[in-house]
C-alpha cells in the first residue's frame, strides 16, 4: 500500500493564529512570528485551548477531506469538523447493521479486547528485551496473566465480562510496565489514573491517547466508517466511539512505548508540570511543544519496514472496514 504520511498542523501555544493566505496556510505566533504552510502538506489540523484557526481556513481544510479538532489546553477532546462524508453507503450500512446484532457486536469487541491485551503483552516482552536492569523472568508472570486475559475473552457473552477482563488487564500491564520507567529523571509512575492523571506520566499518557483518537476517527472517516457508532465503547452523543475502539489496541505501541522512551531518554522535565486538584496534573507549554514535536518524529518511524507509526490508524480503520464488509457481504 501507497500512502503518502502527512503531518498533522498542531496550534498549541495560547495566542496563536492560523488562517488561509492564497492556498496556504499563514500563521502568526503570539510574539508576531510569522509562517505559512501550503494547504497539502497536512492531512488535519488540530486546535489547543487559547488558539484561533480562521473559518475560511477550516472550511478550506474540511472541503480537502482533512478534519479539525478543536482541544482544550489539557488536551481533552470538544469537537471535531469534517467535511463530507466519503466510502460508499454500504459500507455505512454493513457497519451498522453489525453495530445492531448483539451477537456480532459482541464478536468485534472480543476481538477488540484480545488485540489490546496482544498489544500489552508485546510492549512488555519488547522492553524486558531491551532492558539494562530487568529480564524475561521480570514479565514472566504479567504476561502469563495477560494470556489467559485473552483465552478468556473467548469465552465471555457480555460486554461487562469482557470490560471487566480489560480492567484487569490494564491492572496487570500498567502495574509491571512501570518497573521500565527510569527514576533518574525525577518521575514515578503507580498505576493509571484518567481523571484527572494524578502525576505527569498520566498526563502525557492522557495527552497521547487524545491526540491518538483524533487519528483513529480521521482514519476511520477517511475509509468510509462512521466513528461514532462503536462496538466496544457504548455508543453516545458527541463521542467518536468507534475511534475509541479502534484506538485500543494502539495504545500500547503508540502512546506507552513514545511516553516511555521519552521520559527514559529526559526529554521532559520533573519540573514542566502543574497539579491542581481540579484538573490534576498538566503540562506546561513548553513541555506540551516538546511532546508535540518528539510525537511528530515518533509517527514518521517506522514501526515495520516501510510503515511508519502514523499509518497505523490507517491500516487498522481498513482491516475494520473490510471485516464488516466480510459480515453481510457488502460491497464499497
Amino acid at each position: 500500500m501507497s500512502r503518502v504520511l502527512l503531518r498533522t498542523l498542531y496550534l498549541s501555544e495560547p495566542g496563536t493564529c492560523a488562517k488561509l493566505q492564497n492556498h496556504a496556510i499563514g500563521i502568526e505566533s503570539p510574539n508576531g512570528e510569522e509562517t505559512a504552510l501550503a494547504l497539502h502538506e497536512i492531512d488535519s489540523l488540530v486546535v489547543f485551548g487559547g488558539c484561533n484557526a480562521s473559518q475560511p481556513l477550516v472550511l478550506a481544510l474540511a472541503s480537502m477531506g482533512k478534519p479539525t479538532s478543536y482541544l482544550a489546553e489539557d488536551g481533552s477532546f470538544q469537537a471535531r469538523l469534517s467535511g463530507p462524508e466519503s466510502g460508499g453507503i454500504q459500507l455505512r450500512l454493513a457497519q451498522y447493521q453489525a453495530v445492531a446484532e448483539a451477537p456480532m457486536r459482541l464478536h468485534f469487541a472480543i476481538q477488540l479486547v484480545r488485540s489490546k491485551l496482544q498489544s500489552q503483552v508485546v510492549e512488555l516482552t519488547a522492553r524486558a528485551r531491551t532492558s539494562r536492569t530487568a529480564s524475561m523472568l521480570d514479565v514472566e508472570q504479567p504476561v502469563a496473566t495477560l494470556n489467559a486475559l485473552r483465552e478468556q475473552c473467548l469465552r465471555a457473552r457480555d460486554a461487562q465480562t469482557l470490560l471487566q477482563l480489560e480492567a484487569g488487564g490494564a491492572i496487570c500491564y500498567y502495574g509491571s510496565l512501570a518497573g521500565f520507567l527510569s527514576s533518574s529523571g525525577g518521575f514515578a509512575f503507580v498505576q493509571r489514573s484518567k481523571r484527572p492523571p494524578r502525576d505527569p506520566i498520566n498526563a502525557l499518557l492522557s495527552y497521547g491517547y487524545t491526540i491518538l483518537a483524533h487519528r483513529c476517527a480521521g482514519a476511520l472517516e477517511a475509509v468510509g466508517l462512521d466513528p461514532c457508532m462503536g462496538v466496544f465503547h457504548e455508543v453516545r452523543a458527541g463521542r467518536n466511539s468507534l475511534a475509541l475502539d479502534v484506538m485500543e489496541p494502539l495504545r500500547a505501541p503508540l502512546v506507552d512505548h513514545f511516553v516511555w522512551n521519552c521520559v527514559n531518554r529526559r526529554i521532559f522535565k520533573a519540573g514542566g508540570f502543574a497539579y491542581t486538584a481540579a484538573v490534576g496534573s498538566r503540562m506546561d507549554a513548553e513541555t506540551r511543544r516538546s511532546f508535540l514535536i518528539e510525537l511528530d518524529k515518533w509517527w514518521r518511524t517506522e514501526g515495520e519496514p516501510g510503515r511508519p507509526n502514523g499509518l497505523r490508524p490507517i491500516l487498522a480503520a481498513q482491516h475494520l472496514a473490510n471485516a464488516f464488509r466480510g459480515c453481510h457481504g457488502q460491497g464499497q
